[in-house]
């Protein structure tokens, strides 16, 4: 654990480089599960890597979103998927050979795209089998912990920070949706971390990046009314 107070303070910004995964979903609200979804009102998840942006327009616009949602709705959708590029493309390349060779050879196709000529039986059959590839290569909990472990070294602990999907699927046994989310911490105590540190990384780092943001907005409100 010592390697994370001695990670080289010239990576803490490039932070950049580790966003390699874009969240384009737009999300609408009901009064109810039993509502209809408001299609005239429309959340556009805020984007807090743009907050590191070396780009000032960029930081500007970031802070005018987050402003925005908070004072329309009182709450946020944010987002920071930070992936090492490293991991992106082994994780890229395994695909390949696992998943996609076999499946184009069975189903005689040679990518994805061309899945939409399949007809829907083809497809479902297609879906079940990669499923089937899928379960071969299990994630746990302690391999996503394995990568806050990396991040951390690489970055420092004040840049990380871990939440999930409320709804789940993203395919880590022990942590299938927020109500399993106490294995993660459990994991990081099993680890060493201390109580501060996890708290950092579930919250701290986050809400950090909000108060700068908030600092940010009123420095920029200053400026304008001078």
């Amino acid at each position: 654990m010592n390697s994370r107070a001695e990670a080289p303070a010239e990576y803490n910004r490039e932070v950049g480089a580790y966003e390699q995964v874009r969240k384009l979903q737009r999300y609408r609200l009901a009064e109810g599960a039993e509502e209809e979804f408001d299609e005239d009102f429309v959340f556009e998840p805020c984007d807090l890597s743009q907050l590191a942006s070396p780009d000032t327009e960029a930081r500007a616009a970031a802070v005018a979103a987050l402003g925005a949602s908070l004072e329309d709705t009182g709450f946020a959708i944010l987002t920071g998927h930070g992936v090492d590029p490293a991991l992106y493309e082994e994780a890229h390349r395994r695909t390949k050979e696992a998943l996609m060779a076999a499946l184009f050879e069975e189903f005689g196709i040679a990518s994805f795209r061309e899945a939409a000529s399949l007809d829907d039986e083809q497809r479902q059959a297609l879906r079940s089998r990669a499923e089937e590839i899928a379960a071969q290569f299990p994630v746990t909990v302690a391999d996503f912990v394995d990568h806050i472990d990396y991040a951390i070294d690489v970055m420092g602990l004040d840049h990380v920070a871990i939440s999930s999907d409320f709804d789940g699927g993203g395919g880590v046994d022990g942590w299938d949706d927020a109500s399993e989310t106490l294995n993660v911490t459990i994991e990081l105590v099993r680890r060493g971390y201390t109580e501060e540190e996890i708290r950092q990384l579930w919250s701290g780092n986050t809400l950090r990046i909000l108060r700068e943001a908030e600092q940010v907005a009123a420095e920029m409100q200053a400026a304008a009314g001078s």
